[in-house]
């Protein structure tokens, strides 16, 4: 497996962040239901005192994911304030 890509998230100083987002769009009331799971992965991020940079520089990758709709899921590595590698999935993480 290849992880060079962590390479550039680990230069950074941190901290850091991980997200795996489900972008799922099987519904009529999709952009709600993603709008519902990132308010929880925040809350996630934010109990683990993430900086509020990270976490609006994480929310604006996923709305901008969002409105391309080009994925089911999306994989987000964040440090110092900016989202440093973002991954498409062709489905759903898994829970």
């Amino acid at each position: 497996m290849d992880l060079s890509f962590l390479k550039t998230l680990y230069q950074r100083p941190g901290p850091f962040a991980s997200v795996y987002a489900d972008l799922t769009r099987t519904t009529e009331d999709a952009s709600k239901a993603v709008e519902l799971r990132w308010r929880a992965l925040r809350a996630d991020l934010e109990a683990q005192h993430a900086p509020k940079a990270m976490l609006r520089a994480i929310e604006q990758t996923i709305d901008e994911e969002m409105r391309a709709r080009r994925s089911e899921g999306l994989v987000i590595f964040a440090a110092d304030g900016e989202v440093t590698h973002t991954e498409r999935l062709p489905g759903p993480p898994r829970t």
